[in-house]
């Protein structure tokens, strides 16, 4: 495991999120990449250790948790459906324009 401790500051999750947060969604999903690069197919274990220990919180430590896990989980799915959908669509167009244009170009 990683030092908890760089440049004499402990890095507590609270900073981790702050820093996180302040990321672009570019540096956002390079992060998401990393980490990754980092677990491997580890990091499927590592979540479900993550959702075992939501589950066992109480109070807001348990909702804010859930919402959380959630929001990147649950939620990001969907929109990374989505995303494919949207990317398969704009695929489908470029090669209807590529095909219009090579049977024009082919006609004259």
């Amino acid at each position: 495991m990683a030092d908890k401790v760089i440049g004499g500051v402990e890095v507590t999750p609270a900073i981790l999120a702050d820093l996180f947060w302040g990321l672009g969604s570019d540096e956002q999903a390079d992060f998401f990449a990393e980490l990754y690069r980092l677990a491997g197919h580890k990091l499927c274990m590592q979540m479900s250790w993550v959702v075992r220990e939501i589950a066992h919180r109480s109070g807001d430590a348990h909702v804010d948790a859930v919402m959380g896990f959630r929001s990147f989980a649950d939620d990001a799915n969907e929109y990374a459906e989505t995303a494919t959908d949207i990317r398969a669509s704009d695929a489908k167009h470029e090669i209807a324009r590529m095909a219009e244009a090579a049977t024009l170009g082919g006609s004259r």
